[in-house]
């Protein structure tokens, strides 16, 4: 199922974003060559790239990679990670739109949470209703206005919860927004758009907040790749029919919530998603390659979910360099293909940080779930003494 990228299509593919190791990981399935400008330089990113620069903000990104594309080293530039649309890059950079990713007058009104409220409502599609302080019903979910990965989105219960989180947001001049709690299963539907259909490539179950994985509150920790509960045909139609009315291209997501009788759609992601090795693994494709194909309208083939994949993110549950044995203990994790996003030696992470992805096969999802956990569980033995210390 894998491809080659054929003639019309650019074979030099520079990506750009934070973290980039998926989008290239899928890039070499497809057949390309790449190069990466990335915020980090994980062991594995760097052994896969022909170039990898490290930058500290999506601003210098974005201009050495033009430059890259000028000078002819690579044919266009894609974007992900922290340079995907949630990024205030695109407010300073009036003419960031790339060949290969979404235009931007679509993709700003759809991460806008407080714009996406207004056009699932006009195009009734099923959502949690947004409140006004005044008139909260709990429990409820604050989140930022602008944001991804479930950062800094908390379940509030009380009056006094609510009030302490709003605070925590204007002190830090952040725009929220108050949201209905929804319950059921966390799921998430991947899609590639070209423009004239929408293809529902996999079901994901959505990881949130995993507590074996350090991740807290409403924390994106990864996904199950296929989702287990069934979701009506009707739901998928009205998902393919809504990304097309958003005017949505490529690879996107729509994150939702399936409960017994009803789901909601909470939020749209018109770029790659973290699911994008789950995916590749558990259908033996190219997400990558089919998303630059979406571009040219080519064809897509079927596929068939051939194994249960989950990646976990692992966050770091202590502030902590990494040594020198803790470098070579990770690399034979690496080299068993356990673990991914592998940090360097020397590297230094807060508490609360990404720390980086376990990656497991199953039959089923509770044996995926099982391997996880024990993956999970070496981590943190090798990290037991900093444990202790706290």
């Amino acid at each position: 199922m894998i491809g080659m990228p054929i003639s019309d299509l650019p074979e030099r593919i520079l990506i750009i974003g934070s973290p980039s190791r998926p989008l290239v990981q899928s890039a070499l399935r497809g057949g390309y060559r790449v190069g990466a400008i990335d915020h980090y330089a994980d062991f594995d990113l760097c052994s896969m790239v022909d170039k990898l620069i490290r930058v500290q903000s999506p601003l210098d990104a974005f201009t050495i990679g033009q430059e890259l594309v000028d000078k002819g080293e690579y044919e266009c530039m894609v974007a992900g990670g922290w340079l995907g649309v949630e990024s205030s890059i695109l407010n300073h950079t009036p003419n960031f739109e790339l060949p290969y990713n979404i235009p931007y007058k679509y993709a700003e009104k759809i991460v806008d949470k407080k714009n996406l409220q207004k056009t699932l409502k006009k195009m009734n599609i099923p959502h949690p209703k947004e409140f006004r302080e005044e008139n909260v019903e709990y429990p409820a979910v604050v989140k930022p206005r602008v944001g991804a990965g479930g950062k800094d989105v908390v379940v509030v219960r009380n009056d006094n919860e609510l009030s302490l989180s709003l605070e925590r947001f204007e002190k830090n001049e952040v725009d929220y927004i108050i949201q209905e709690y929804v319950g059921g299963r966390d799921a998430s539907v991947s899609l590639v758009v070209s423009k004239e259909e929408a293809k529902i490539v996999a079901l994901n179950e959505q990881l949130i907040g995993t507590d074996f994985l350090h991740a807290h509150n409403m924390e994106y920790s990864g996904n199950i790749t296929p989702l287990e509960q069934c979701v009506p045909t009707t739901v998928l139609s009205t998902i393919e029919r809504m990304c097309i009315g958003m005017g949505l291209l490529g690879s996107c997501g729509v994150d939702i919530v399936v409960g017994k009788e009803k789901w909601w759609v909470i939020e749209v992601n018109p770029r790659f998603q973290g699911s994008i090795d789950t995916v590749d693994l558990s259908l033996n494709i190219s997400l990558f390659d089919w998303h630059m194909k979406s571009f040219h309208n080519l064809h897509l083939p079927e596929c068939s979910y051939n194994s249960v994949w989950a990646r976990g993110i692992y966050y770091s549950p202590v502030n902590i360099r990494i040594s020198s044995s803790l470098s070579e203990k990770l690399k034979e994790m690496w080299k068993k293909g356990v673990v991914r996003d592998v940090p360097q030696e020397g590297e230094t992470y807060n508490e609360g940080d990404p720390f980086m992805s376990i990656t497991v096969k199953g039959k089923r999802r509770d044996e995926t779930i099982a391997k996880l956990r024990e993956v999970a569980s070496q981590v943190d033995e090798m990290l037991k003494r900093k444990f202790e210390k706290l």
